[in-house]
């Protein structure tokens, strides 16, 4: 999608149309062809039935409040470990931090996902968030092109040094 080339690294005008996930096997690829990647096209729905039983860990990058308290609920009942984005739009900074979501302050997704969180039975999950206040710009939350990638590099610090530990 044309709204994904600033702020997502193989959204290119030469991939536009092509599945994201496919595009960005084939970087992995390039970048070491004895890696294995196993390439799920679709979106994660609420009803999904995928299987996570085989997983090590999930790190959670969906921006659907929906489908985002899903996963984290099955991720759960299946005693895979999780890490979850909360949100980074109208966020100027790389102020993101490793945080318990339960202690997450200023950030809108984080207070709408402790809100449904608890009402599934989870008060605690690790979570990557912003500690800066979202601003408007022109009365809008945009995305300004390297706050997703600090968030994305934050969260897999975190999966690389629990693994490691």
């Amino acid at each position: 999608q044309p709204s994904n080339l600033n702020r997502q690294l193989v959204a290119l005008m030469s991939t536009l149309g092509r599945n994201k996930a496919e595009v960005m096997a084939e970087r992995i690829k390039d970048i070491d062809p004895d890696t294995k990647t196993e390439v799920l096209p679709r979106f994660y729905r609420p009803d999904d039935d995928l299987d996570l039983s085989g997983t090590d860990w999930i790190i959670d990058a969906i921006d659907d409040v929906e489908a985002k308290t899903a996963l984290i609920c099955r991720a759960r009942e299946l005693g895979v470990n999780i890490v979850s984005a909360m949100g980074a739009a109208g966020k100027t900074g790389t102020d993101f931090v490793v945080a318990d979501l339960a202690g997450t302050q200023v950030c809108p997704l984080a207070k709408v996902m402790r809100k449904r969180l608890r009402e599934k039975g989870v008060e605690h999950l690790p979570v990557v968030y912003s500690t800066e206040k979202p601003v408007p710009r022109n009365g809008e939350l945009g995305t300004l092109s390297y706050v997703p990638g600090s968030a994305g590099l934050t969260l897999a610090g975190y999966v690389i040094r629990e693994i490691l530990e």
